[in-house]
């Protein structure tokens, strides 16, 4: 439709008066979306008219109408701009010009300066709202940077970040700023940032711009979210003084990044200093020494963990952040790992009523270990110090952790659980079983049968059959876990084990384990796994686990064999592959019929199990015997190479002379998978095979 009314024939390629008009049609045909194309089609001609006067050639005319009127807001298909008599080097050229937000700022500068294209960038990103353009303005400025004849400095980009907010100076010089990383350009950036968050002078979407550039100045990364940067070492100092800054925003902002500035030895004083602050800027400070792991910092960190008085709460701060001030700072001593911390950090034990303070403490004194850390908290009889005794695997701490978790129901059933487990205390395992068969709460239940399941299943083993019967799913399948560990013969064990095979759920951890630990009395339950079960995994466990457990129960490949004649074709798959690894060879013709099955996996599968068995078994009828050789030598023939490879392989098994013809036959077959198995079955009898050449090799 557009081209007959452009008046154009297939294959013409278009002036630049013909693009104008497809730009203009193309938006024009979309009524529906007039609201928006209409402003994108006005901004097109404009850059078009900025390009011209900039003396730009009639392609880059072109490029400019195009990337700025179609591939904006109609997202059309290359290939349909191409049919309609768009030049190829055209679209090439608007390709370019694409923002690819995966394309490193630099990469995309180079291609674009190295196209041609820096007239048609220019004039699209002056005509844009500049602010919502930061990528284009960053690929701007650095295509200025590497100009020599622009040379932009400095001194010009301080001098227009004065210009008149939200203007398109404006933009272009906090973009700047950033990307030359200008760190006299810092308080001015901040100052506007607070003006931003008191008089909103400027938009959400430019007090984040002045973020990402104050960001990018700070830890030289041009991404907008920079929680997972560090900033320069250098800029701590800086960072100290925005965290207090009265406005919120320019706080926050510089608070997150302090947490993760690292320290120089010239900091250290002005650190310590912080540490009397507002509580979160010393909170922060406190991070910081204790990742430099400074210990002059140590008399000023005690003073702050030791300090009761501030729950008060310090001028202006909420008692909540006076505490996690105590803590930070109890953590940071951990990390410093001075043991003149040790007497302080067991005093705040001792006498602090916070929960997480008193935690802090605890992981700190682990952290600093040595034998007075470790004694001190062993004279603690708190879940806090006795978890992390049990992280140090102190197995002096497990008469505590016992009487914790005899202690129903004040005792934290899971911490106790998991130091236990870390100690390794078998000890605890009658404990545990309590829990598991007492406790109303099924997370109580399921850390308690973790635990055992760790420690040892066998002494508790009542407590796993009845964990096994539970009425929550994740317990069930934890005690499925503890049965599959389970050494015991009890009978009870394989009742237990041939349950969860029936309900679910751990069937896969109990037919691993029966897998390696075989026996017979499990049998029946596998087997009616592997014929009901609509997990492909499933079947494929129960087959391994029948594998090794059948050769240890009488009549279980009779059952095999007879399920054959009548499994669906996933079961049938699994059941001859059985088969074949027993190496049943009495069930010899009941594969051998399935070789003439519709279903081309089943056919596969009967020949590929004939292959493993290896030679007829003599006690078998003559008549079976010749019945079996004469449906493999139909299925050398068969229309699927897969089954003709497999037949050739079982043919070669069998190790009769007269079957020597038809292996050879094989050499001929046109699929290489077909000639393989063939080399393969003649190389039993120490034939030669010829190669591609025709040559014989042995």
């Amino acid at each position: 439709m557009v081209a007959i009314r452009l008046g154009m024939l297939p294959g013409m390629t278009l002036d630049l008066d013909g693009v104008r008009r497809l730009v203009v049609d193309l938006d024009a045909t979309r009524e529906w979306r007039s609201r928006v194309c209409e402003p994108y089609v006005e901004h097109a001609l404009r850059v078009e008219a900025r390009v011209a006067e900039a003396g730009g050639s009639d392609e880059l005319r072109m490029v400019a109408l195009l990337h700025g009127g179609i591939w904006l807001t109609m997202k059309r298909r290359r290939s349909s701009l191409r049919n309609l008599g768009v030049p190829r080097r055209v679209l090439d050229l608007v390709d370019i010009l694409v923002h690819d937000r995966d394309k490193p700022v630099g990469e995309h500068a180079r291609q674009i300066r190295e196209a041609g294209l820096e007239i048609v960038y220019r004039a699209e990103v002056a005509d844009l709202a500049a602010g919502w353009q930061l990528d284009r303005l960053r690929v701007l400025v650095e295509l200025d940077l590497t100009d020599p004849a622009r040379c932009l400095g400095p001194a010009d980009v301080l001098r227009r970040l004065s210009v008149p907010v939200d203007s398109f100076d404006w933009w272009y010089s906090v973009a700047a700023a950033g990307r030359l990383r200008l760190a006299t350009a810092v308080p001015h950036l901040a100052g506007l940032l607070r003006q931003s968050a008191e008089e909103r002078t400027t938009s959400w979407y430019g007090a984040g711009v002045l973020k990402g550039a104050l960001a990018e100045i700070f830890t030289g990364s041009t991404r907008y979210h920079y929680d997972d940067v560090k900033p320069d070492a250098s800029f701590t100092p800086v960072l100290l003084q925005l965290a207090e800054d009265r406005v919120p925003v320019v706080r926050d902002f510089a608070l997150r990044l302090l947490h993760k500035a690292s320290v120089e030895i010239e900091h250290v004083a002005m650190l310590r200093r912080a540490l009397g602050a507002d509580a979160e800027v010393a909170a922060a400070a406190a991070v910081v020494l204790g990742r430099g792991r400074i210990r002059e910092a140590v008399p000023d960190l005690i003073t702050v963990v030791t300090d009761h008085a501030s729950e008060a709460g310090r001028a202006g701060t909420d008692f909540w952040r006076v505490a996690r001030l105590r803590s930070v700072a109890a953590y940071a001593l951990g990390n410093i790992g001075d043991p003149a911390a040790v007497d302080a950090l067991v005093l705040v034990m001792e006498q602090e009523s916070r929960l997480d303070v008193r935690r802090a403490a605890a992981e700190a004194l682990g952290r600093i270990g040595g034998p007075r850390a470790i004694a001190a908290l062993l004279r603690q009889d708190h879940i806090e110090a006795l978890r992390v005794l049990g992280r140090l695997r102190v197995p002096e701490a497990v008469p505590g952790l016992l009487r914790l978790l005899q202690a129903q129901p004040a005792s934290r059933v899971d911490s106790c659980a998991k130091a236990l487990t870390r100690i390794g205390a078998r000890e605890a395992v009658g404990a545990l079983a309590t829990v598991v068969t007492t406790s109303d709460d099924p997370l109580d239940r399921l850390a308690a049968i973790r635990a055992i399941t760790r420690l040892d299943p066998d002494v508790a083993l009542d407590a796993v059959l009845i964990a096994a019967r539970d009425p929550d799913r994740r317990v069930r399948r934890q005690a499925a876990v503890a049965l599959a560990r389970c050494r015991s013969r009890d009978p009870r064990v394989i009742a237990a084990m041939a349950t969860v095979l029936a309900t679910g759920p751990g069937q896969r951890q109990v037919l691993r384990a029966l897998t390696g630990r075989p026996d017979p009395r499990a049998a029946p339950a596998v087997f009616q796994l592997l014929r009901h079960t609509p997990d492909p995994v499933h079947r494929r466990l129960a087959a391994h686990a029948l594998s090794v457990i059948t050769p240890l129960t009488d009549g279980m490949t009779g059952r095999i064999e007879a399920e054959l004649r009548k499994a669906r074709e996933p079961v049938h798959h699994h059941l001859a592959w059985l088969l074949g690894e027993l190496g049943a060879r009495h069930a010899a013709p009941a594969l051998a019929r399935q070789l003439t099955h519709r279903s081309e996996r089943i056919r596969s599968g009967a020949a590929a199990a004939l292959a493993r068995m290896g030679p007829p078994d003599p006690t078998l009828p003559r008549r079976d015997t010749d019945r079996v050789t004469r449906r493999l030598a139909v299925a050398v023939s068969d229309p699927s190479p897969h089954v003709r490879a497999k037949a050739l392989l079982a043919l070669g098994s069998r190790g009769r002379t007269e079957d020597l013809p038809r292996l050879r036959a094989g050499l001929d077959d046109p699929h290489p998978a077909v000639r393989a198995a063939t080399a393969q079955a003649l190389r039993r009898y120490g034939h030669a095979v010829r190669d591609g050449s025709g040559t014989a090799r042995h």
